[in-house]
């Protein structure tokens, strides 16, 4: 549930761009799905947070530089 509340942000911004909940399952999945190889891998799950947590502000911008330029054309 953690790694839910963390991306909410993208998960929102994905949902928002498709208007589709499928979308936002299949995103949640994944992550809870990495962040378990993560941790059995000896990850700390801090690190795994901070990780998810970079990036989502990286895709934020991404995807606002990205409506950005499509506007400008």
């Amino acid at each position: 549930m953690l790694c839910l509340f963390i991306s909410s942000a993208c998960i929102v911004l994905v949902n928002s761009l498709n208007a589709d909940g499928h979308c936002q399952v299949l995103i949640a999945a994944e992550l809870l799905k990495n962040a378990d190889e993560l941790v059995k891998a000896k990850i700390h799950p801090t690190s795994v947070i901070s990780g998810y947590r970079l990036a989502c502000k990286y895709d934020l911008l991404v995807v606002f530089y990205s409506h950005m330029l499509a506007d400008m054309s």
